[in-house]
């Protein structure tokens, strides 16, 4: 069994506690220090589940084994932050995701080109086999741990900040496009692309300052999903919040673009995407994606200005399901949804 002793470290008190994972190692000890939220940028759009009036930590590994929401030296190759779309806010509306808010707490870089050292910030399905418990012989297993990869966008490790304030640590890591999500989604952290020394750990919460229980997770070297729970007999939420939009809904106008009713939805052979435009744009793009957040299509729109546009779109190849679209403009984006049925 892995053993881990945690010291927890905060004003001038230290007070030692035991955890538990389902590996074999030597004693590591982890270092807990109270990270404070104020002055932190916080948009309003942004999905925190923690506890809030719980405090804020960073576990580090004794003998410079690395962190235990981050690089460490058990290989860990991912760490993940489930959102139940179910639950408030989301309250079961499909999201896009569009930017990512991760606090780091510390780094290390010993590489030569840091900025060719990729931490990986993906958006995940919950559609794949995970342990919440058992042994690593015989684990519990569930069939929501984070799985498919949704969207991906890269952040060097030189260009990353930490700190022991948000303002200082927090990250806000951009999609090309929106990922769109319309079920349980995990936001993380991927390391296998970081350069050999390069080490990099997030910010969580205290052990207890939860909501929902077991929502963090880790994907082990041998590629399967953990939660943090069984692994380390801790419950915390690591700070990865997205920052999503709702699905939008018609008559939504942002900076002069307007979404009006598509038709006919459900579609079979042809769709007609209705926006109007308050003023010019030389990019006009429409994205489409299906269900699982995998772009299908990608089209111009062609536009002689301002005013009502209406764009068609060929189904014909696209099988019966929900899908999303995104209208990209010079100064915005907005999007809603569809079904195609045959």
């Amino acid at each position: 069994m892995r053993n881990n002793l945690l010291s927890f470290i905060a004003a001038f008190l230290s007070v030692a506690a035991f955890a538990q994972q389902n590996r074999s190692y030597e004693q590591p000890e982890r270092e807990f220090i109270n990270l404070s939220q104020s002055n932190s940028r916080v948009p309003s759009d942004t999905i925190r589940n923690y506890n809030q009036s719980a405090g804020f930590t960073f576990f580090t590994v004794e003998n410079n084994g690395g962190y235990l929401c981050g690089v460490n030296t058990f290989e860990d190759k991912a760490k993940a932050q489930k959102y139940l779309l179910s639950e408030a806010p989301l309250s079961g509306n499909p999201i896009a995701v569009e930017e990512v808010i991760i606090w780091f707490g510390g780094k290390k870089v010993n590489s030569a080109n840091p900025d060719q050292s990729i931490i990986k910030v993906n958006v995940y399905a919950c559609n794949g086999v995970g342990a919440v418990g058992g042994t690593v012989s015989q684990p519990i297993n569930v069939n929501t741990a984070p799985n498919t990869v949704l969207g991906s966008a890269d952040l060097s490790i030189a260009n990353a900040d930490t700190g022991a304030f948000l303002n200082d640590g927090g990250n806000i890591v951009q999609f090309s496009s929106p990922v769109y999500c319309s079920g349980d989604f995990a936001v993380g952290v991927n390391f296998t692309s970081l350069l050999p020394g390069d080490s990099i750990g997030i910010v969580s919460t205290i052990d207890g300052g939860i909501i929902f229980e077991d929502l963090s997770w880790e994907q082990w070297e041998n590629n399967k999903w953990y939660t943090i729970n069984f692994a380390w007999d801790i419950q915390v939420d690591m700070i990865i919040w997205p920052i999503v939009d709702a699905v939008s809904s018609v008559g939504r106008t942002l900076n002069g673009l307007t979404l009006l009713q598509n038709f006919p939805n459900p579609a079979s052979n042809n769709l007609n995407i209705n926006f109007s435009l308050e003023k010019a744009t030389k990019k006009l793009d429409l994205f489409i994606f299906d269900s699982t957040g995998k772009l299908v299509s990608q089209e111009k729109i062609n536009s002689n200005g301002v005013g009502q546009i209406s764009h068609v779109v060929n189904t014909e190849s696209l099988s019966n399901g929900t899908y999303f679209y995104t209208i990209t403009t010079d100064f915005t984006k907005i999007g809603s949804k569809f079904q195609v049925i045959k």
